[in-house]
């Protein structure tokens, strides 16, 4: 039995046990400390990611998810590629990086860090209800809305929130950001 309570059931170094309709994966011995692991998800199965351990620092990676993604860590990077959500991803420590293949418009997204800067790319067709807001950080798009600053060729909108609808409405999308910055960026 490892020190969080877990015991390696499967010989990788890690439990894995269902209850439920539920598996649940938790690091289980030593070993563990500095693998790296590759988990192969079935279509249409959500995901939920809980790793908030101050000792997890390795970035995660999530790609090709066409169900829900519920991430929460502390000090790690999250990269989503290919994914439609809907997504709950939050982070205290760590920068965010989404790259949208459709947005699901069934269930809300919400995207919320403390230290870190936010960047999501969307399908320039994409129909949603958006609500932007970074305390310390900018708001900046390629979409077509009020023009007020440049940086590169994304322009800075709004003062630090900014909520408006994309392509008429659909889908509420929250993007905050406390301390850094909001990339929204056509595909």
């Amino acid at each position: 039995i490892y020190g969080n309570g877990c015991m390696d059931n499967t010989g990788a170094g890690v439990a894995a046990n269902e209850s439920g309709g539920v598996l649940t994966i938790c690091g289980a011995s030593k070993g563990c400390d500095n693998a790296e692991y590759v988990f192969t998800v079935p279509k249409g199965v959500s995901l939920s990611i809980d790793y908030n351990s101050p000792f997890a620092k390795e970035n995660m990676e999530i790609t090709d998810m066409e169900a829900e993604v519920d991430v929460s860590t502390l000090i790690t990077n999250i990269k989503c590629s290919n994914v439609t959500g809907p997504l709950v991803l939050t982070s205290i420590s760590g920068n965010i990086d989404i790259s949208v293949s459709r947005l699901n418009q069934n269930s809300p997204t919400s995207v919320s860090l403390i230290s870190g800067d936010l960047d999501i790319t969307l399908p320039v067709n994409s129909n949603a209800y958006l609500k932007m807001s970074s305390i310390s950080g900018g708001v900046y798009t390629d979409f077509d809305f009020k023009d007020e600053y440049k940086k590169g060729n994304l322009k800075r909108i709004g003062n630090n929130n900014f909520e408006t609808k994309l392509n008429g409405g659909g889908v509420e999308l929250n993007l905050i950001s406390t301390s850094g910055n909001i990339y929204l960026r056509k595909k």
